[in-house]
């Protein structure tokens, strides 16, 4: 290979992860899982505090209605999604493998 296309190779793969760094990290600096996982956790106590209140109330109780469903994947859109995702997956998973290899022999060479 040539060193003009060796040095254009190593720029774009640079910038690459540079990007997806920058994208991780401001993900991280908002607190966007934590603000997910807090307001699952307040959702909770609504429940909690909405049970506890049915029972001194006096009130029939059913374990359903204080019961969140999971997501279910077993609509036809959803399992589409799935199926893109696995395929992008794959195929991610092969470019990565070839660019260290190409990369490997670069450096070996």
């Amino acid at each position: 290979m040539k060193p003009e296309t060796v040095n254009k190779v190593f720029k774009w793969i640079f910038y690459t992860l540079f990007v997806l760094f920058i994208v991780v990290y401001s993900v991280s600096i908002s607190g966007y899982n934590e603000q997910q996982e807090r307001q699952r956790v307040n959702l909770t106590e609504e429940k909690i505090r909405a049970f506890e209140q049915d029972i001194k109330d006096g009130k029939k109780i059913d374990l359903d209605a204080y019961i969140e469903e999971k997501n279910n994947f077993d609509d036809k859109p959803k399992r589409i999604g799935l199926k893109i995702s696995e395929i992008i997956s794959k195929y991610m998973r092969k470019g990565i493998q070839s660019t260290f290899r190409i990369l490997n022999n670069i450096v070996e060479s």
